[in-house]
């Protein structure tokens, strides 16, 4: 597989996936994705952003109970 940014041969890896949100910061150690060695490009696989989306919501679900009972 090609890097769509640069064209190289990406490689699998485990990868970090950090996002800001609503408030709070999500860190993920070793996410399964590709990555490129020439441009530093990550591809993550569509069951890993699946399954990234699903803890998002919960998250986002539960921070919001959070903020009510401290509000």
């Amino acid at each position: 597989m090609k890097c769509s940014n640069c064209g190289h041969e990406i490689a699998e890896i485990k990868s970090r996936y950090t996002i800001n949100r609503h408030g709070y910061q999500l860190a993920l150690e070793g996410v399964p994705a590709f990555g490129c060695p020439s441009c530093g490009a990550r591809y993550f696989k569509e069951e890993e952003v699946d399954a990234i989306q699903k803890m998002l919501e919960h998250l986002d679900k539960d921070f919001r109970k959070v903020l009510a009972i401290a509000g």
